[in-house]
């Protein structure tokens, strides 16, 4: 049971730091880059049969990785020469909270520590470790302290670099002196190749843009993480090799797109090699998310022709609790194209099936600032309509918007469509699309399937704003009408909650092609209502379909399958990845780590046509989570300590989701005592369970965290 006095003395100390602690607390924010803290087991000479007191410190702990929110730290000696028999957490009294334990585990000491805004110095003691040397062991021994940092973060939960710095006992000699920090900046040493640790879980590709450029010129190339699984990438640190005699890289942009908590990128990390880097805390998911852009300018003597490649390296790639993720590098290249070069006009390629319509890009690409004022561009499709069995039946000019004028015909001419536009003042970009052409399959073709139907591109007319001709390379296109369209994926994504809380999982159809698109999708997800209830559901949360509708409790009997239900709309049909809709589960009982199923059931998927979409299905998992883990990151530590007595001093508030957002924690998960309230006790508690101490070590959150 608790104490009242425990309580009352634990509320003071919180009190007491909860007025300064948001100020200092935004300090421990600051973006990273100094150079790595270091925790330094102290060293000294004993006697046989004596004892001795020695430090443990973190030196250098400062902005921009500090200050210092948690930690715990681990330090190794052999019982056979030396034992630890005492152990003094926070001497000092930095801390709002610290604890220690001499006799972890056999020859392991842990201490362990908590500030809610954070502390920095050269120089703080975070316990002090007495060791008492065997009387019988011989003098001149000599008994190393290896350090461990098991945990070492800012007051956000970020971690801090740790460098560990062993101490050692001479028993019966001549003591080796601990070095005093020097306040000088520590130098940056020479960077040198990171060993790739042994990847588990989904495979993410990370593909370097490729792209043309004229000497002198610049380029820009996108480097991105494709289909990247929900909540997936917590940190990332890759490198980009290019040739610094032909394609110097000038400049780098780190997470152009703000989704990352931290980003950083160097174009001249090493001759030859940009690096980018970045952190999430949650971890961030996606189809494509640009993990940085890089700037490459083409030497003014580079010979046309010439193919400088851009070979990818993954140095990390981990999710957010730090457990590497399979990543498949794909290369990009730079291509030195004359200068001067004309434009290309590229006419789109596709499949669809008979009966199926699909609509295509007429795009201009590479057009240099200004170029392009006035444009006339006609698509032939094939020799003779009826011998391919393909026709249009559709044309949008200028889709973007970015002509002064523009307009189409799809039936210019027998089998020609026929799109035009003007920009007074010009206009240019990577890719301008000109008009969109929409075909449709007619079913009767005279020859079975596959059919190859070519898409002529002619260039009538491409000047630039003062009416001077550009030239014009025209890229043909195709279509192909077969009856063999691949399945699609119907998914329902995977979650982490623990009982009491929510989680929300999405349910997916992924890799629909154009053709057929998705016309209409109706999809159950069942669950065990022994374990699960579904609550509130979201339907089409992007926005993509012309009609949506959801139901949590479309089977909500109790009885084993429930079931909630999704159906979307789309009249024209829509292509690639996307959610029907988003279902939200309260978490019952549950055992910690086991796994509660959540099966998709499709009802409907067809095209605009109505035809089936043939398919697959992939369940989705909530793992049941612990007691305790109110960061959602699997395991129990001093962070979810931290997040706790900030959570009490109102530094932070409680979520019901797992990952919690930022600046949240998963509050379900902080009653450790079950008493009803989350309270510092509970943080102690948490604490104890760290270093394995009573009573949070023996509480049944800390027996299954184990």
């Amino acid at each position: 049971m608790k104490s009242t006095p425990r309580r009352r003395q634990f509320g003071l100390l919180l009190g007491s730091v909860a007025l300064v602690a948001l100020a200092v607390f935004l300090l421990g924010e600051s973006v990273r880059g100094s150079p790595d803290a270091t925790v330094r087991m102290g060293s000294g000479s004993v006697e046989p049969g004596d004892s001795i007191t020695l430090d443990l410190d973190a030196l250098n702990v400062a902005a921009p990785d500090g200050p210092l929110g948690a930690f715990t730290i681990e330090v190794e000696y052999d019982a056979a020469l030396v034992d630890a028999t005492a152990c003094t957490a926070n001497p000092d009294g930095t801390f709002d909270f610290g604890n220690c334990s001499s006799d972890y585990a056999p020859g392991v000491a842990r201490c362990t520590g908590v500030s809610i805004s954070g502390v920095s110095g050269a120089e703080l003691t975070l316990c002090d470790i007495t060791f008492q040397a065997g009387a019988s062991v011989t003098p001149g021994t000599v008994t190393p302290l290896p350090v461990n940092c098991t945990v070492l973060t800012n007051p956000g939960g970020s971690p801090i670099p740790c460098v560990a710095d062993p101490g050692e006992i001479i028993i019966g000699g001549t003591p080796t002196p601990t070095p005093t920090p020097t306040p000088t900046p520590t130098p940056t040493p020479t960077p040198t190749p990171t060993p790739t640790p042994t990847p588990t879980g989904d495979g993410v590709v990370v593909r370097m843009g490729s792209g043309g450029v004229a000497p002198g010129d610049s380029i820009t190339l996108d480097l991105d993480a494709l289909d990247v699984p929900p909540g997936s990438i917590g940190s990332f640190t890759m490198e980009v090799g290019y040739d610094p005699a032909l394609v110097p890289a000038t400049a780098c942009t780190p997470d152009p797109g703000g989704i990352f908590d931290f980003g950083n990128c160097n174009a001249a990390y090493e001759p030859g090699v940009a690096r980018c880097t970045g952190v999430s805390i949650a971890g961030v998911s996606g189809a494509e998310l640009t993990l940085c852009d890089i700037t490459f300018q083409a030497d003014a003597s580079a010979s046309s022709g010439t193919v400088i490649p851009l070979p990818v390296n993954c140095e990390v790639l981990t999710d957010p609790s730090g457990s590497p993720i399979d990543c498949t590098p794909q290369n990009g290249e730079i291509e030195i194209v004359p200068d001067g070069v004309g434009v290309t006009v590229r006419m789109g390629s596709g499949s669809v099936a008979p009966s199926g319509s699909i609509t295509l890009d007429l795009d201009a690409l590479d057009v240099p600032p200004g170029s392009i004022g006035s444009f006339t561009m006609e698509v032939l499709h094939g020799p003779g309509v009826g011998d391919f069995g393909l026709g249009e039946f559709g044309c949008t000019p200028d889709p973007d918007g970015i002509f002064d004028f523009a307009d189409c015909n799809p039936d210019y001419d027998t089998g020609v469509a026929r799109c035009t536009g003007v920009s007074i003042s010009g206009v240019s970009g990577a890719e301008l699309t000109l008009c969109d052409l929409t075909y449709e399959a007619h079913p009767d073709a005279p020859v079975p399937p596959p059919i190859s139907v070519p898409l002529l591109v002619t260039c009538v007319v491409l000047t630039d704003p003062g009416g001077t001709p550009i030239d014009c390379v025209p890229q043909d296109g195709e279509i192909i009408i077969d009856e063999d369209i691949q399945p699609v994926t119907v998914r329902i994504g995977d979650g982490y909650g623990a009982p009491g809380g929510n989680v929300t999982l999405s349910v997916e159809v992924l890799g629909v092609t154009d053709p057929p698109r998705l016309g209409a999708a109706t999809v159950d997800a069942e669950y065990n209502p022994a374990y699960l209830d579904a609550t509130t559901c979201e339907a089409d949360p992007d926005g993509v379909f012309d009609s949506a509708l959801c139901s949590p409790t479309y089977d909500n009997d109790d009885v084993d399958p429930d079931a909630a239900r999704g159906a979307v709309l789309s009249v024209a049909g829509v292509s690639g990845d996307m959610v029907i809709y988003n279902v939200t589960f309260n978490v019952g009982q549950c055992t910690p780590g086991s796994t509660i199923h959540v099966v998709p059931v499709v009802e409907t998927l067809a095209s605009p046509t109505g035809a089936d979409i043939p398919y697959t299905t992939e369940s989705g998992e909530i793992t049941c989570g612990l007691l305790g883990d109110v960061d959602c990151d699997g395991d129990v530590d001093g962070v979810d300590s931290l997040f706790v007595l900030q959570y009490v001093v109102g530094m932070r508030v409680g979520s019901d989701q797992c990952p919690p957002p930022p600046g949240t924690l998963y509050l379900p998960a902080a009653d450790v005592d079950q008493d009803g309230d989350v309270d510092g006790v509970d943080a102690l508690f948490i604490l104890q369970c760290v270093v394995g101490m009573q009573p949070g070590a023996g509480m049944p959150f800390c027996l299954a965290a184990q």
